[in-house]
């Protein structure tokens, strides 16, 4: 099995494929203005880059080989050192003017020994400092029937850092060379108080954090960082074959407009197998949004592609019990993978923390959002004053248009430690869509949102009912029940099996919905579940939670052996015959029936109209402790 799937940017694998930061910034100097008739000429411009790019041969490492050793001292660094480094807002680019945003520069060193080439993308005449109508040094002249936009880079200056007694013991910044390149970017939206300009007793918010392989991660209004976005998951979780991490290269910021509540990024990201584009549009707010465009150009095949993938972290919560003698009752960035199908059926997948590793895939063409949400919001669930783990974000994936044939893969790492990212989910695209041929080339956009609501906000999937006397009107259906918390304990009451908790033995699944969501008195609620790997042994009782105004759904299953049991479950009303419209007596319980495919909608019966979903569909993976 491959390494672990990722590190935050704080905790970067050690073999994320590096380019040579010359070529990277000859690559930027090339691009002196823009000369297209597109609406966004820069991105444009990076599309070619990128397709360049994958033509020639790549002249980084391979994954696993050494890169460049940094300079002297800087590759001493340890935490504190690194930590001891900082640009202060005077230095942030655009610092002094009335623009809403400003750029951070981050520096190598540490975990971040790769250099990304930084570009300042401007309106045509602008100068570095803000100012129009002024033409910088080295940019030519440009005719005014031209593009309106020039791309000017950013070398590294150690006078954007204050450098500190700590980082000083190993590391004279007069002797850094001036083509060091930077590691990273933060993105901070400027605040000020009432009545002020942007530069006058302004301050700063950082909402978006750009540094280490191809990883970026942002945060809302009140939010705490928490779990990370990838550009590109390539080769994730396959036997005996090593993972690829790309990396970005090249990092451009676009210069917003005064008063503008989105600024635009771009990346170039290469690696061995491919190179890509990437335009990321980020509007900070309560739930910060970033609209993403990407083209990848494939080098060579590869075996997986993943798409959009989050990278999270889950050390035990509900229904895992910590193993670490830890005093808090959870600990996770993330505790469920959401999944919206096409058809509009929603899937809720908690997480956990296996003994080895665990791969999931969800059959989802035309998914209509994913993600990795946090959906606890108590204090009290979590009992930490530093972690703040309530207040990290859900991160959801919302596709732009069909992305076609694919699935929703996802991955889970056994940890002991809560540095450590062991969870990812993403879109894995079917082969015939040309991400496993050398000269492929993907194109497709998506939003990816950081928030603490909740995702998905309503039902999807329902059509607007058309009433001649009232023109259209939209019925908003009731929004569908949700899973809170999955519980297990040995099932003792069924004769021979009675007392035996070992390998093999029954267990209880006691499962409970969220609170405060019920449905009108009288109305049928039904639990179907299914099992895999395993047998149910009588049908699922459901049960009212008077006290928080929820349902409790209990069931035992009888193990097929000692692996994982894979568990469905989903509340729905009554079936009625199709020609009557009468209620359907729910099917003969059968303990042999078996599990549907993950992601995979239940087979109709003839004659019968399936009772509608009260609840999202619970797919809970369990292993015996």
């Amino acid at each position: 099995m491959n390494t672990p799937l990722s590190r935050r940017p704080r905790r970067r694998p050690a073999f994320t494929t590096p380019c040579t930061l010359g070529l990277a910034l000859a690559l930027a100097a090339a691009l002196p203005a823009a000369h297209a008739d597109q609406p966004d000429a820069a991105f444009d411009r990076l599309v070619d880059t990128a397709r360049a790019a994958a033509a020639a041969p790549y002249t980084g490492p391979a994954t696993g080989e050494p890169r460049e050793p940094l300079p002297a001292g800087l590759s001493e660094l340890k935490y504190d050192g690194h930590r001891d480094i900082r640009c202060p807002p005077e230095k942030f680019l655009w610092s002094g003017t009335d623009l809403p945003f400003r750029i951070q520069f981050k520096h190598l060193g540490w975990l971040f020994p790769d250099a990304v080439a930084l570009n300042e993308v401007a309106p045509n005449g602008d100068d570095p400092d803000g100012n129009p109508d002024a033409n910088p040094d080295g940019a030519p002249d440009v005719a005014p029937d031209s593009a309106p936009q020039t791309i000017t880079p950013l070398p590294f200056d150690p006078s954007h850092f204050t450098y500190g007694k700590v980082a000083r013991q190993t590391l004279d910044p007069g002797q850094l060379p001036h083509d060091l390149g930077y590691a990273g970017l933060s993105l901070h939206h400027v605040a000020a108080p009432q009545g002020t300009g942007a530069a006058a007793g302004e301050f700063y918010n950082e909402v978006l954090s750009i540094q280490g392989g191809s990883y970026f991660r942002a945060v809302g209004t009140g939010q705490h960082w928490g779990a990370s976005v990838r550009a590109a998951a390539i080769d994730t979780a396959i036997q005996d074959l090593p993972e690829e991490f790309p990396r970005w290269t090249q990092l451009w910021a676009q210069r917003p407009a005064p008063g503008a509540t989105t600024v635009t990024l771009y990346g170039l990201m290469e690696g061995p197998s491919l190179a890509g584009a990437y335009r990321l549009k980020v509007t900070p707010g309560p739930t910060l949004s970033i609209d993403i465009d990407a083209q990848l150009f494939m080098r060579h095949g590869v075996t997986k592609l993943g798409l959009a993938p989050i990278t999270s972290m889950f050390l035990f919560g509900e229904g895992q019990l910590a193993r670490f003698g830890d005093y808090r009752p959870e600990v996770h960035d993330s505790d469920g993978l959401g999944i919206v199908y096409a058809d509009g059926r929603q899937t809720w997948r908690p997480l956990h923390n296996p003994f080895g590793v665990s791969v999931t895939r969800f059959n989802a063409e035309n998914p209509r959002g994913f993600g990795l949400l946090q959906r606890d919001r108590s204090f009290d669930s979590y009992q930490d004053l530093e972690t703040e783990m309530q207040l990290r974000p859900s991160i959801w994936v919302t596709p732009k248009g069909d992305w076609g044939q694919g699935h929703i893969e996802l991955v889970e790492f056994g940890s002991k430690l809560e540095a450590t990212d062991n969870i990812g989910a993403y879109w894995v695209p079917s082969n015939d869509q040309g991400f496993n041929q050398t000269g492929g080339h993907y194109a497709y956009g998506y939003t990816v949102e950081f928030t603490q609501e909740p995702r998905p906000n309503h039902r999807i999937g329902f059509e607007p009912q058309q009433h001649a006397d009232e023109g259209l009107v939209v019925t908003a259906p009731a929004p569908l029940i949700r899973f809170s918390a999955v519980r297990t304990a040995p099932a003792r009451a069924h004769g021979d099996h009675v007392g035996d908790d070992g390998p093999g033995a029954p267990v209880r699944f006691i499962i409970d919905t969220t609170p405060g969501h019920t449905l009108p008195s009288g109305t049928p609620v039904l639990a179907k579940a299914s099992v895999k790997n395993g047998q149910l042994m009588a049908k699922p009782f459901t049960q009212y939670n008077r006290f928080d105004h929820a349902y409790r759904v209990f069931f035992d299953v009888l193990p097929d052996g000692p692996g994982p049991l894979d568990i469905t479950l989903t509340l729905k009303g009554e079936d009625r015959d199709a020609q009557t419209g009468e209620p359907v007596p729910d099917p003969t319980f059968n303990p042999n029936a078996p599990a549907p495919p993950q992601g995979a909608a239940a087979a109709p019966r003839p004659g019968i109209i399936d009772g509608p979903a009260l609840s999202e569909t619970l797919q809970h993976r369990w292993e015996r402790p």
